[in-house]
């Protein structure tokens, strides 16, 4: 920008000296300096002010270049920052899952450890229907129905779970 300042000082100066020696030619006198040597000196500063003017506009352009490219910078860093807010909250779900899962497993390597009795299981079965917390068969009605809402020692004995029981106690 200085340099563009520059220039134009001494293309005013040029000029002035310019019109001044058509003046003085006008007026029949002697110029101090040659009319044509002026205009190709002021020519020259006009190449070197358009030559500034072109670097102007490059540099305007490189400018507005970088802006455009900061904007883009700043929309992509807001899409990371929301990606990384999502990823942290699936992350704290994903380990209150995990420890979920731990202490299920947990519960489940302590029931496989203590084995039930099946007098155990109607025990809990009792204690669970006094209690309203499960539900009898559908076609149950109660007076109705001979039978019970709950499965007796012997049909929990001979039942799928029983065999299947047996079948994996059984040597192979």
């Amino acid at each position: 920008m200085a340099a563009a300042a520059a220039i134009l000082d001494r293309y005013q100066g040029l000029v002035r000296e310019l019109l001044s020696a058509i003046g003085a030619e006008v007026a029949g006198g002697v110029p101090e300096k040659d009319p044509t040597e002026l205009i190709a000196q002021i020519v020259a500063e006009d190449k070197l002010l358009k030559e500034e003017v072109r670097k102007y506009k490059k540099r305007q352009e490189l400018h507005r270049e970088m802006e455009r490219l900061t904007s883009s910078i700043d929309a992509s860093d807001a899409v990371v920052v929301q990606v990384e807010r999502r990823l942290r909250l699936i992350e704290s779900s994903l380990i209150e899952a995990l420890g979920e899962a731990k202490e299920k497993l947990a519960n489940i390597k302590k029931a496989e450890a203590a084995e039930a009795t099946v007098e155990e299981l109607l025990g809990l079965g009792h204690r669970l229907s006094a209690a309203h917390s499960t539900t009898a068969p559908r076609d149950w009605q109660p007076g109705t129905s001979a039978r019970r809402p709950f499965p007796s020692v012997h049909e929990m004995k001979s039942g799928s779970l029983a065999a299947l029981a047996a079948d994996s106690a059984a040597p192979t």
